[in-house]
């Protein structure tokens, strides 16, 4: 079985606590046959709350990887394009707001 490799992009904004995290055990609670490697790019577009404080309480699995990376602020659509420019190998992109769900 082949490897998929996809990376999420997730441009980070946020004033309450606990939406980062629940965005990333949602991908965590996906079920699949695929062998996946997935490299979450959170994007942290000068956010008055920390992403790192989510980030603590979230037991990632051996598949998911994340960087976190700070910009100036210029809303979502720059937070992503930032997001994509950091994509080094993968099958398939994907875009997630840190306030919604999988």
């Amino acid at each position: 079985m082949r490897l998929v490799k996809v990376a999420i992009i997730l441009p980070y904004f946020q004033r309450q606590q606990g939406l980062l995290s629940r965005a990333l055990e949602s991908v965590i609670q996906q079920q699949t046959t695929l062998e996946w490697k997935i490299h979450a790019i959170i994007v942290d577009d000068e956010s008055p709350l920390s992403p790192e404080e989510d980030l603590k309480q979230v037991i990632l699995p051996s598949w998911l990887t994340i960087d976190v990376v700070q910009r100036e602020n210029g809303g979502p659509g720059k937070a992503r394009n930032t997001g994509l420019d950091l994509v080094e190998q993968a099958d398939f992109v994907a875009f997630l707001d840190t306030d919604d769900i999988w």
